[in-house]
């Protein structure tokens, strides 16, 4: 068993082990398997279970965080609130423009928003039950350079309000650019700000709930 400094956890750290049916069993991470290594097999870790303190051996990949499976529930969540949304916007507009179309371009739409609705509607039961779960100790669930890597420049790394900012700053940019290709560059400009602006608003109302900016530790 290794608990070096490439561990995939920190020895000890409360973890939830993912069952078969979607279930969570809470435990604790002890470190990881030697063998896995040396036969190009899957990785596996060992863990003590909290209800019987007996310790198993698991796929690595069954094995996440108990802070980090609160956050991603959070996301799936939110996720399924944008969609719904965006659902109910596209059929609004479908409504509202329905005698500049094509009626097959509304009945497609009005369709479409429904089976999306209700697609997003079947998953949210499962995304409430695991919103219910809570961890049971503390500890970091990350932030979004855990999620994005080697993906974000090494001079953003560490800096989430210096990477809000780069990519608010992006989106503006696409915006306004937008805007000058349809002609319409000083109100291309105007979107651009406001939907930089709602970039940054967003970022600090919903950073640390989505597990965007690294939590601060109980």
């Amino acid at each position: 068993m290794s608990s070096g400094g490439n561990s995939l956890f920190d020895q000890g750290q409360p973890v939830w082990v993912m069952e078969e049916g979607g279930s969570q069993r809470a435990a604790k991470y002890l470190g990881e398997s030697e063998t896995t290594a040396w036969f190009g097999g899957k990785v596996t870790v060992m863990v003590v279970y909290d209800d019987t303190h007996a310790p198993a051996t698991v796929d690595a990949d069954r094995v996440i965080p108990r802070a980090e499976a609160a956050i991603i529930a959070r996301r799936a969540l939110v996720g399924i609130c944008a969609g719904l949304a965006s659902m109910l916007a596209l059929a609004l507009m479908a409504i509202e423009y329905h005698r500049d179309v094509a009626s097959w371009w509304m009945t497609l739409a009005l369709v479409g928003s429904a089976v999306g609705a209700a697609a997003l509607a079947s998953v949210t039961p499962w995304a409430f039950s695991a919103l219910r779960t809570r961890p049971a100790a503390c500890g970091s669930a990350g932030d979004l350079f855990d999620d994005f890597g080697e993906l974000v420049p090494m001079r953003l790394r560490g800096r989430p309000w210096a990477f809000a900012v780069t990519v608010a700053a992006g989106v503006a940019i696409a915006v306004t650019i937008a805007g000058v290709a349809g002609s319409d560059g000083f109100d291309g400009a105007v979107r651009g700000v406001a939907e930089a602006v709602a970039c940054l608003a967003g970022f600090a109302m919903f950073g640390r709930f989505l597990g965007l900016r690294r939590t601060r530790e109980a």
